[in-house]
């Protein structure tokens, strides 16, 4: 008869590595490497890396890994954005007007569709809208399809008209004679 060995509580050496390379994909899934960049790091096939990629326990794994980060950037989202507030506050105090322009660009990108809604509603109200404020054209969505074409002919023929320049920074300078 032959002798049993006492298992002593450890992992098992393939369960182990499996487990390191599950852990690996997770990282380098969240990095968003392909998976022919993976299983290079791997040195294993793609198709490996691919099976491994839809197991549950990886697809546990993983969303855990992604808890655990986006919760890293929940808890630092209040101080980064009372930051970007005062640094919007200082742009629009600043003397450059450059950075006056850059600060409402930046604002309304963020909170222009929000706005045009806010001003679309009052005017339908019959509120008093700031003056200023282009009332007449409709929204994007509500255009019909002649319109975009006839958009696009205006615009492209405009694009045509305009000299492509490049900025100053970015041209260089000619040979002085």
């Amino acid at each position: 008869m032959k002798k049993r060995t006492r298992d002593r509580g450890r992992p098992r050496p393939m369960a182990l590595r499996t487990e390191t390379q599950r852990e690996q994909l997770v990282r380098m899934l969240w990095l968003g490497w392909s998976t022919k960049r993976m299983a290079k790091a791997l040195h294993c096939s793609t198709r490996s890396v691919r099976y491994a990629i839809s197991l549950p326990e990886f697809q546990g794994a993983y969303a855990q890994y992604e808890r655990n980060q986006l919760a890293t950037v929940d808890r630092a989202m209040p101080k980064l954005l009372l930051a970007a507030v005062e640094v919007l506050a200082r742009q629009l105090r600043h003397r450059d007007w450059k950075a006056r322009d850059s600060a409402v660009t930046k604002i309304l990108q963020l909170h222009g569709p929000v706005l045009e809604r806010l001003i679309l509603r009052r005017h339908e109200q019959g509120r008093p809208v700031p003056p200023g404020t282009p009332v007449g054209m409709p929204p994007m969505d509500d255009w019909t399809p002649e319109q975009r074409d006839a958009a696009r002919v205006v615009l492209q023929a405009m694009r045509q008209r305009q000299p492509k320049q490049l900025p100053p920074g970015m041209t260089r300078p000619e040979a002085e004679a």
